[in-house]
């Protein structure tokens, strides 16, 4: 990764003051040492750690950490904004009054060309440091393009989520339906309950293990509470007691339901 940008001393009042020697009686006041002290100044505010903001990007992908790496974005455009956008400002207008120098240089015969390279150097090597600053620059735009492709990967796994949330709320609707005709059987059987709710529960269930967020709040109460949905596995097809047996089915349709309407709201 590149470096983060450096104030190169040609741009400091230093270089300039020491550089001008004798043309400042010949040349008069440019203007260059003043710029480059306000130029120097801005680039000092700016702390180029902050705009690393690896930190934002989350482990999770949810509606919370997209709201998080968003929030970082802003904050490096503002950060850009308020700090590097002055500080290129008073670079370039250092780098242009440095060019302005340069050409009143080279029309002065009196002056060296010594010092015509010196000013055409801090023009430079201005403008050259204000291209390190902008936002898509070599150091800058890795930091923004992380930031981007979180947004762009957490997007995605939410979108893939709301799909397998729309899909468990279709199994889950017909294992609703399917708990309520059994429900109106007075004498519900196996093959009644495989047919109309076997399938259709067990389908919410593994819909449930993918999306991480679901799965936290309710796979573990299906997953207990309605063992496959597998009669045999639950123990109620081995009831020996016809009414008991209609009742322990019955029974279990009531809490499919009860489920149900807790997780319902959940997939919308």
């Amino acid at each position: 990764m590149a470096e983060a940008p450096k104030y190169p001393i040609e741009l400091t009042a230093t270089y300039w003051d020491k550089k001008k020697g004798g043309i400042a009686k010949i040349a008069g006041k440019t203007g260059i040492g003043d710029l480059a002290k306000k130029a120097e100044a801005a680039f000092k505010k700016i702390k180029w750690t902050d705009f690393d903001k690896s930190n934002a990007v989350p482990t999770a992908s949810n509606h919370e950490t997209l709201k998080v790496v968003k929030d970082a974005q802003k904050e490096q455009l503002e950060l850009h904004k308020t700090l590097v956008t002055p500080a290129i400002k008073a670079i370039q207008d250092l780098a242009f009054k440095a060019a302005d120098t340069t050409k009143k240089f080279k029309s002065n015969k009196a002056i060296p060309n010594d010092s015509v390279k010196i000013a055409e150097g801090i023009n430079k090597k201005g403008l050259e440091l204000s291209k390190e600053m902008q936002f898509d620059s070599a150091y800058l735009k890795p930091f923004a393009d992380r930031l981007t492709q979180a947004v762009t990967d957490i997007t995605k796994v939410i979108a893939g989520h709301k799909a397998i949330a729309a899909e468990t709320a279709k199994y889950l609707e017909e294992m609703l339906k399917g708990a309520a005709a059994i429900k109106s059987l007075k004498t519900p059987d196996t093959a009644a309950w495989d047919k109309e709710v076997k399938q259709a529960g067990r389908s919410v269930c593994n819909n449930l293990k993918l999306n991480p967020a679901l799965a936290k709040k309710h796979l573990k109460s299906w997953t207990t509470k309605f063992g496959g949905f597998d009669l045999g596995q639950l123990k109620i097809a081995e009831i020996k007691d016809d009414a008991a047996r209609y009742k322990a089915i019955h029974d279990m349709c009531d809490l499919a339901i009860a489920e149900g309407k807790i997780l319902k709201p959940d997939l919308a």
